[in-house]
């Protein structure tokens, strides 16, 4: 008896057999079955004849109230009413008062709707006159995989009825005394006869036995009764042990010569070498009860009825070679391979083994390689396993299984190219395995060749309709090409055949929900737990349902847990596969977070996916609409601008096609890309406020095959708070992805942009704005884009591409200066600068071309990550300026001008390169060190945007390092810190990288940071960072606070046009060289706290101390400083709290408070000030999220404000405004 319940293959754990798309989930070489069923009349095998039924009548799933045969092998027979036995091949259709009857070997599986129901050998069942089933003799096991339309069958017995409910069980009847023994794991089972009832229900916790079902037993003459199972039965697995499956380790080419030179057994043997077990099975000659003839006949049986799922009687068998103290020069290898056994049994129950022999046979490696990989405690078990195949290879280069072994392996690190390699190989030797057509399937549909998949799948069914790999791979190739219900069908048909599996659970429980029956969905996912409550898929799964049904506090508990639980894959799963998995939990996570109102945490958790794994674009897309949020609208304030753009194109070119929409308005991936289906998609988002301010956002975008594509349009048209602050702005962002090959993918993209806009900077007072001051910018931008994929730990981006930028400014009485030099050229002493007024027509045209290549790479298992690149720009910016119609010119002292004081027309020239590489060294699980440094030198311009403007260039070049930590000392606790140097760029250049602009979840390059409303644009500014933050989520209570603080700094040197004259001369353009050095210095605080099923609270806090020094060349000449010159400061608190509902109906509300605080240091005349606004919101979101409704009252108290804009905020509204919002998603 196995006291764990077939633990790595068979019981909590057995997910770990499977491999699906993208989830990794590995398939175990094991016993394939039967050769394809023969077609029908019209041409079609029974699979395609089940999909065609399916797709012409959805509710035919299962034949309605019939039950059809989805599996066989052996001796399996069906008497009709007629009398004459008929074999029962896949696909037919039992009919009232039929015989259903297995022989030994025999086994079967039957669907009715959603029912599944396996017979073992040697069992009797006959479909009565109202369509139940009457089991005379043998085991049966049931399960439900969702909703039954008139409920359950009843399994009728000579004991009584058996009346099941949601259930999942086991059936046996004594052919003799007809009694009848009930084990139940799920549900709940009435058994009942003419002396009484009984309910039998399962614990709902294994509690300290471990036992995780009920027996119960009826006999003829007896009430029905709840009993103990035997002593050592603890697992339900135990007890369907029949119904699991074990890989095949044996090397029939090790064994004894007497056997492989045994006539009889040629035929089996044949057929297991080529892989095909079950009709090794049926080929072997002697009777299975009688005496093995020798050790090889021992051995060789055992490998026949492992792979058969019986366990026990294999371990009885090989009981006397194991103890065996023969010292025959054979006894010592045939030891071993009877140990191999023994081997594979510790790894099925995880039991270790601390004195394993070292392997000397192909047999002996097989098993320690799954040994290995049954070892969660060893961190790089894949690896260690993988090794111990390829000495299986090498032991025994001809053995088929060894080779599939070595495939599955490959392919759960990801490594599709050496899996395939592989693959061919296994398949050249043992061309009859089911398992290696599956698994030639998975590698198809990783590299997105469907059809090849699915043609794949279907052949690996039509040898073994039991495979449940296969099964699983053809319904989700099914789904995947939009055949829904027939997809639906073959998920359930692999969940019912491996029941063990509590992925597959999982599958089905998504194919569920994507067919619009969640509530059948989350039957599975909790049937998947209960299955294997250390899987994180369910929860994952879970939490994502959840979601759409607005039961986001729900949705957060279960995706933390599934995030906890991630290493438990490990088994299975290489540590870069993990970390994959790790950051595409993060990024759904962060995004159910922000629904809570959560957006600290949701960064933070967002930060975490993308340094758990550099290379998923899910975690790199939410990072981009969290930055996105921080964006100006009016594109005043850069400074977000980007590490905004930077993680829109990684997600871009980092998304796989088919892996979700191209769309950057969506921002969740699923596991599978295969549940994505081709079709279109749309999205749209209307805002509007009673100032008169319309946003609107729209997407549509769709998939096709091998081919994403998306049209997002952004448009704004703002009124503004105040004169002359009125915006309008509209971007068109075209995209297409083309998967060329299955490591080659491309991406093009065409964006528009165009705006017209007043003085839209932030402004302390309103009266300080430009009341003529006209902005327009447009132009296009064409990006192309590629991604090679050499194996899982190595990827090569590369970004190309044409911005082209038209700006237009116009104004009146824009204030000029003039410098008054002598005949010798020096400033007159004495005389400051002379201030006027003039009009400006300004025109700046930017034509740029950029290219950068960019290598990622992990070894080590994930300990290292190297991210290395160097990127080169060049361009031009052609300016036209005009200055005319001075005023306030003085008449003393006497200068010479006219009413146009400067026509220019200038071509600057711009260029940059920059090398960099990072390092991410993870020291140890709960330490990573992230180094780097970056080199950039750059040419440009030094003032080609204030009149007059110059021809002048100069040249920067800097060396900037790069350092982080990440410490998780506590499973819940991180503390991060970086400092960084970069060096910023002079337009649009600097946001068109792929350098990474975060080191440790800090960002490290932003746009700008001296603030463009006080100083205007500054050309390549020097950025240097510092930043500390400690988080700690209290899991109990669902509480997560976090403190940190940073320092900001950045030094430029900013060139402004002014005149020079002399007494008595004509103005001439000239230059005013203004040094800039910025500090910001800021310390943070949040708290969240979930509160029940519906409420989230929470509170922000930060103070910031900016402190901005001016400093310009001329004022040593002057005698006296300069307008402007000298040290200004502003120190500013916010505070920010919010109480939030989501009811699951769809209703949800929330409340905020805003509070700021601010003083000012080194103004003549800026007082600070300080307020609070209170903000109302109220909603319905429908049900999928399909769509959401929300109003509100924004600034209720209807509360203006005065701020220094040397702060960085986010503006506010300076009155009370109503607020409405509509979502549409389909």
């Amino acid at each position: 008896m196995n006291p764990s319940g077939c633990r790595f293959w068979g019981a909590s754990t057995a997910w770990k057999r499977a491999v699906a798309i993208l989830l990794g989930l590995i398939p175990f070489l094991r016993a394939p079955a039967a050769e394809p069923a023969p077609q029908s009349e019209n041409g079609t095998n029974w699979v395609q004849g089940l999909i065609q039924r399916i797709q012409s009548d959805p509710s035919q799933r299962g034949d309605a109230e019939r039950f059809v045969v989805v599996f066989r092998e052996g001796s399996v027979k069906v008497v009709p009413s007629s009398g004459t036995e008929e074999d029962a091949e896949e696909g037919r259709i039992l009919q009232r008062l039929d015989e259903f009857n297995t022989g030994r070997p025999g086994q079967a599986i039957v669907l009715r709707l959603s029912e599944a129901t396996g017979l073992d050998e040697n069992t009797l069942v006959t479909v009565t006159r109202d369509d139940r089933l009457y089991q005379r003799k043998g085991r049966l096991y049931r399960v439900s995989l969702g909703p039954t339309a008139g409920g359950e069958i009843s399994i009728e017995t000579p004991a009584g009825v058996v009346q099941p409910n949601g259930t999942e069980f086991h059936l046996e009847v004594d052919p003799a005394t007809g009694q009848t023994r009930l084990w139940v794991r799920d549900g709940s089972v009435t058994l009942t006869n003419a002396l009484g009832e009984h309910p039998i229900v399962p614990p709902s916790h294994p509690g300290p036995t471990g036992r995780d079902f009920s027996l119960g037993v009826m006999t003829t003459n007896q009430p029905p009764r709840e009993e103990d199972p035997p002593a050592g039965v603890r697992t339900f697995n135990q007890i369907i042990q029949w119904v699991l499956y074990h890989p095949a380790i044996l090397d029939p080419g090790e064994l004894s010569g007497d056997l492989r030179q045994d006539s009889a057994m040629q035929e089996s043997l044949a057929a297991y070498e080529r892989g095909n077990l079950l009709l090794a099975r049926q080929k072997y000659p002697p009777t299975w009860d009688s005496p093995p003839r020798s050790p090889a006949d021992a051995l060789y049986r055992a490998a026949l009825l492992t792979g058969a799922g019986r366990i026990e009687e294999a371990e009885q068998l090989l009981a006397p070679l194991v103890t065996s103290t023969t010292t025959a020069p054979t006894s010592g290898h045939t030891r071993e391979l009877a140990q191999a056994f023994e081997v594979l049994g510790a790894a099925v129950r995880n039991e270790p083994l601390t004195n394993r022999p070292t392997p000397q046979s192909a047999t002996a490696w097989m098993a320690e390689s799954y040994y290995l990989q049954s070892r969660s405690d060893l961190r790089d078990n894949i690896a260690l396993a993988l090794a111990a195949a390829e000495k299986a290879t090498a032991a025994r280069p001809d053995f088929s299984f060894a080779w599939g072994r070595v495939a599955e392996l490959q392919f759960s690190r990801g490594d599709r190219k050496a899996a395939r390699a592989a693959i061919e190989q296994a398949r050249r030797l043992g061309p009859d395995n089911p398992q290696l057509l599956a698994l030639d399937g998975y590698v198809h549909a990783a590299a997105g060749r469907i059809s090849e998949a699915r043609r794949a799948f279907e052949e690996a069914v039509l040898k073994d309709g039991r495979l449940g790999d296969a099964l699983l791979g053809l319904g989700l190739c099914l789904i995947r090409q939009g055949q829904k219900e027939a997809g639906l069908q073959f998920l359930q048909m692999a969940a019912a055949r491996e029941p063990q599996r509590a992925t597959l659970k999982s599958y089905l429980a998504k194919a569920y929900e994507l067919t619009g029956n969640p509530a059948a969905a989350m039957d599975q996912l909790r049937a998947a737990e209960r299955v294997d409550p250390q899987d994180p898929t369910p929860r994952l799964y879970s939490a994502l349902i959840k979601q759409q049904e607005n039961r986001i506090n729900e949705a957060i508990a279960d995706l933390e847990k599934s995030v906890e639980e991630n290493d438990n894959r490990q088994l299975y799963r290489s540590r870069v596969l993990l970390d994959q998995d790790r950051a595409v939990r993060g990024a759904n996570l962060a995004a159910i977070y922000r629904d809570a109102g959560m957006a600290d945490v949701s960064v933070r958790e967002a930060t975490r996916a993308v340094s758990s794994d550099y290379g998923n674009s899910s975690a790199h897309l939410f990072l981009a609409n969290s930055y996105d949020a921080f964006r100006d609208p009016r594109q005043i304030t850069l400074r977000y601008e980007t590490p905004w753009l930077n993680e829109l194109l990684i997600a871009q070119l980092l998304q796989p096609v088919g892996g979700g929409s191209l769309s950057q308005t969506v921002s969740q991936q699923e596991y599978s890309r295969l549940f994505q289906q081709d079709g279109f998609g749309a999205y749209s988002r209307t805002e509007y406020t009673s100032n008169g301010d319309w946003i609107e956002s729209a997407s549509q975008f769709g998939n096709f095959g091998n081919t994403d594509y998306s049209v997002d349009v952004f448009y704004e048209s703002l009124n503004g708070q105040r004169p002359n602050d009125d915006f309008r702005g509209l971007t068109v962002w075209t995209k297409v992805k083309q998967q060329i090959t299955p490591d080659d993918s491309v991406l093009l993209e065409a964006v528009y942009y165009d705006s017209d806009g007043g003085d839209n900077r932030q402004l302390y007072s309103p009266t300080n704005a430009l009341p003529n001051l006209r902005v327009q910018e447009n132009g296009p931008t064409i990006l192309a884009g590629y991604h090679h994929v050499w194996s899982p730990e190595n990827q090569t981006l590369l970004l190309t591409g044409w911005v082209h930028d038209d700006l237009e400014t116009s104004a009146q009485r824009l204030g000029s200066q003039i410098l008054l030099r002598n005949k010798q050229g020096d400033l007159l002493p004495g005389y400051g600068p002379i201030f006027f007024n003039n009009d400006l027509q300004y025109e700046s045209a930017l034509s740029l071309f950029t290219a950068e290549l960019q290598h990622i790479w992990t070894l080590d298992q994930d300990r290292f990550t190297t991210i290395v690149g160097a990127r080169y720009q060049v361009g031009q910016f052609d300016t036209d300026s005009l200055l005319n119609h001075p005023k306030g010119i003085p008449v003393f002292p006497p200068i010479k001008f006219s009413g146009t004081l400067a026509t220019q027309d200038l071509t600057s020239d711009f260029d940059r390169f920059a090398a960099y590489l990072y390092e991410y060294w993870k020291v140890q699980d709960w330490l990573t060190l992230v180094g780097g440094v970056a080199y950039d030198d750059v040419s440009y311009p030094i003032n080609h945007r204030y009149a007059p403007i110059s021809a002048a260039e100069d040249d920067q070049s800097q060396v900037s390092p790069k350092a982080g930590f990440i410490l998780t000392p506590l499973r819940d606790t991180t503390l991060r810190g970086s400092y960084t140097r970069s060096l910023g760029g002079l337009s649009l250049d600097q946001s068109y990288r792929l350098e990474p602009t975060q080191v440790a979840g800090f960002i490290q390059s932003y746009r700008s940071l001296i603030p463009e409303s006080v100083v205007g644009s500054v050309p390549v500014p020097d950025f240097e960072t510092w930043g500390l933050l400690l988080d700690h989520r209290f899991t109990r209570t669902h509480t997560y606070v976090a403190v940190g603080a940073e320092r900001l700094t950045s030094s430029a040197t900013q060139f402004t046009g002014a005149f020079d004259s002399s007494f008595f001369q004509p103005l001439a353009p000239a230059a005013v060289r203004n040094e800039l050095d910025y500090e910001e210095k800021s310390l943070n605080a949040t708290f969240n706290q979930l509160l029940g099923s519906c409420w989230s609270v929470g509170a922000r806090y930060r103070y910031s101390v900016t402190e901005l020094e001016q400093q310009f060349a001329l004022d040593a000449q002057f005698g006296f400083p300069h307008l402007g010159s000298g040290t200004t400061k502003a120190k500013l608190h916010s505070l920010d709290g919010f109480v939030l509902l989501n009811l699951p109906c769809g209703f949800f509300s929330e409340g905020q408070v805003l509070w700021r605080s601010q003083s000012n240091e080194g103004y003549a005349d800026l007082p600070g000030d300080s307020f609070a606004q209170v903000n109302l919101f109220a909603g319905y979101r429908f049900l999928r999220r399909r769509g959401e409704i929300r109003v509100g009252v924004l600034n209720l108290t209807d509360q203006d404000y005065q701020l220094n804009p040397l702060s960085f905020y986010a503006e506010l509204p300076r009155e009370r405004m109503f607020y409405a919002s509509l979502k549409l998603e389909f």
